[in-house]
């Protein structure tokens, strides 16, 4: 049996890599196993390539190793007469990157001694021999009817209707509810403002107070204000 010992980097390539073996006519497809052995096959001893023209070859010379990746590494497995990979000779049973075209000799050379990776070549296309069809992927989309918009007739006609509650002032003659002093201060004038903050007369009015100067706050009477128009801040 082989004596040598796989390295934990040795594995099956994820994907093919698309490398053959070349040895004078024979061709071996790599990737499909981590290790491949080279040599002369004999009944108990079968091998991957069998160099059976190459008289020089050991019985099980060398092998091709794959990493996961699916890069090639030659090692020579212990043979008589050694492996050489570009000319140089390789060290027993010590993996050596093998690059795409580059030769590697085993033994003396002779015969289909001389090894070879390339890579395989893309089958020219047959014009006699019709195209695959092309799987058509059917994409359904579903239309929903849209509803008619309506005709925007103005700004504020999505808005709800407003509810409006009238309230009716109450009189104040009479019934103010402040104070007709503060300290020793004395009330004597009163004024009206319109919601703008603008302090407008009020006699000669229709709707409030009309011809009125004066109205009673807590037994007292006192003026209103009523002289002119002036700005107000509230």
């Amino acid at each position: 049996p082989m004596s040598f010992n796989l390295p934990s980097w040795a594995g099956v390539p994820r994907a093919p890599p698309g490398l053959v073996l070349e040895a004078g006519d024979q061709k071996l497809e790599l990737g499909k196993k981590v290790l491949y052995v080279i040599g002369r096959a004999s009944p108990a001893m079968p091998v991957d390539l069998n160099l059976v023209q190459c008289t020089s070859a050991s019985r099980r010379h060398a092998a091709v190793i794959h990493n996961k990746d699916g890069e090639v590494y030659l090692v020579d497995l212990g043979s008589t007469h050694g492996t050489r990979m570009a000319g140089k000779p390789l060290m027993p049973k010590t993996p050596v990157k093998w690059p795409v075209g580059v030769e590697a000799t085993i033994g003396g050379g002779e015969g289909d001694g001389k090894l070879v990776v390339t890579r395989i070549a893309k089958r020219p296309a047959d014009p006699d021999q019709p195209e695959p069809p092309t799987k058509l992927v059917k994409k359904e989309r579903k239309w929903e009817a849209e509803a008619p918009k309506p005709v925007v007739g103005g700004l504020f006609d999505d808005l709800p209707e407003a509810k409006v509650n009238v309230v009716k002032p109450t009189p104040l003659v009479g019934t103010a509810p402040f104070a007709a002093t503060n300290g020793d201060a004395v009330l004597t004038h009163v004024v009206f403002l319109d919601v703008d903050g603008v302090l407008r007369p009020i006699v000669g009015r229709e709707d409030f107070m009309a011809h009125t100067n004066t109205m009673m706050v807590e037994g007292r009477r006192v003026c209103i204000n009523s002289s002119g128009e002036a700005q107000v801040g509230m």
